[in-house]
């Protein structure tokens, strides 16, 4: 399940010229500016919620194989990432900073903090 669910024409995906190649985390952010920036009509739900629930059991690939599926290594590991990924989000915008609005997940105070 994914948070990024979005309805669109093709044409104007590909003319607001589709998802960033370098963008891997924030990517949708950098799409809908793109989007607005080409006079489509962008909104937002703020009433539409997903979750995406991991199993500590693992992760299984195919041939059987499994993966145990380390919580904290994973949201250390998307940290780092996102941090990377929102400095070049500023770059392409020349945004300088982006203020929090609202509460943060607690997890973040745990490997950001």
């Amino acid at each position: 399940m994914t948070t990024n669910t979005f309805l669109a024409k093709t044409q104007d995906a590909l003319e607001a010229g589709g998802w960033s190649k370098e963008l891997k985390i924030i990517e949708h952010k950098d799409f809908f500016l793109r989007l607005k920036a080409a006079g489509k009509k962008v909104v937002f739900c703020p009433w539409f919620k997903a979750r995406n629930g991991k199993s500590s059991i693992g992760v299984e690939f195919v041939g059987g194989a499994t993966q145990v599926y380390n919580k904290q290594r994973y949201y250390m590991l998307r940290s780092a990432r996102y941090y990377i990924m929102q400095r070049k989000f500023n770059n392409r915008w020349n945004i300088f900073r982006i203020p929090a609005v609202g509460r943060r997940p607690g997890w973040i105070k745990d490997y950001i903090d």
